[in-house]
């Protein structure tokens, strides 16, 4: 298996369909009809560890779908939901009619809701099973993936619009399958410690932002929350999502940061010390690291 997680645009430049997908997934989400994609049949593809949330939606269809060493089938009227950072890789026979719903966090928290994870637990489940028969919620949501179809396919797409119609999705998805579904509850041992800390990551984040909290944790804290040893819980988190608790704490940074910059006036200096950085110049430079772009830069972009 691959061990790095990948980006959407990495996944879909390794299955060569770069004329029929979106090449700028800087902001988070692609709609992708894959009776269109151009696959030749029958498809296999490798396996891939992708940064981004998906729902392959299929009408009708035929093939097989792997996630983690889980296999299941793809049949009509089925619908299959992963997570960030998980593996998976997929055989087509058939694709009829057939749709990809792909969205990365930080779309979901700048254009869906700023507490996603806690309107939408199912985000963060690790114990993934598609959904079968699913024919009463095709008839809720085919016109719904009409509009998002076409709103996505304008050339001056709207992102707060498809932000709103993704909402509505995972609202109609929520209330079908997961009305009553506890994350903590949930799988394994192992799962649960992943599930428990990306619970404790939003939390310790969204107190910083509302000035509830007084710092950002560290890596020795998440393991403390939860009695463990900072190397075994870390040791965890990496073999079950790719990154290692410190690349989670950096990347929320780099998401939530983003945000600031782009929807509020804050400084970079303000938005520098709510991150815990003490001096503005190691903040921009963490985040040129990441982005190749100075704070400002991507401010006034």
């Amino acid at each position: 298996m691959k061990k790095t997680v990948q980006s959407f645009w990495e996944v879909h430049q390794q299955f060569n369909v770069l004329d029929t997908v979106e090449k700028d997934f800087t902001k988070g989400f692609a709609f992708l009809n894959l009776a269109k994609i151009g696959f030749q049949l029958p498809f296999q593809s490798s396996t891939i560890r992708p940064d981004y949330f998906s729902f392959l939606i299929v009408k009708k269809g035929n093939g097989i779908c792997v996630i983690d060493e889980n296999s299941h089938s793809v049949e009509d009227n089925t619908i299959h939901f992963t997570n960030m950072n998980v593996y998976r890789s997929f055989s087509w026979s058939e694709i009829n009619q057939a749709y990809l719903i792909a969205f990365d966090e930080y779309f979901l928290k700048k254009y869906v809701s700023k507490i996603s994870y806690k309107e939408f637990p199912f985000l963060v489940t690790e114990d993934i099973y598609p959904h079968k028969d699913a024919i009463d919620f095709f008839d809720q949501i085919d016109i719904l993936l009409q509009h998002i179809a076409h709103e996505y396919n304008k050339p001056d797409k709207n992102e707060n619009v498809i932000g709103h119609l993704l909402g509505i999705f995972l609202y109609r998805f929520k209330d079908a399958f997961c009305m009553n579904y506890n994350p903590i509850e949930e799988g394994n041992l192992k799962s649960k410690i992943v599930r428990v800390f990306k619970k404790n990551l939003e939390e310790n984040f969204n107190d910083i932002q509302s000035r509830k909290g007084k710092k950002i944790w560290r890596a020795k804290d998440y393991a403390e929350q939860q009695n463990y040893h900072p190397n075994y819980f870390n040791s965890i988190i990496k073999s079950k999502t790719g990154k290692t608790v410190q690349d989670w704490i950096s990347d929320k940074i780099l998401s939530e940061s983003k945000i600031l910059l782009k929807e509020t006036s804050l400084s970079i200096k303000e938005i520098s010390y709510i991150f815990g950085y003490s001096e503005p110049n190691h903040f921009s430079a963490f985040f040129k690291k990441k982005t190749k772009m100075l704070p400002s830069e991507y401010k006034e972009q």
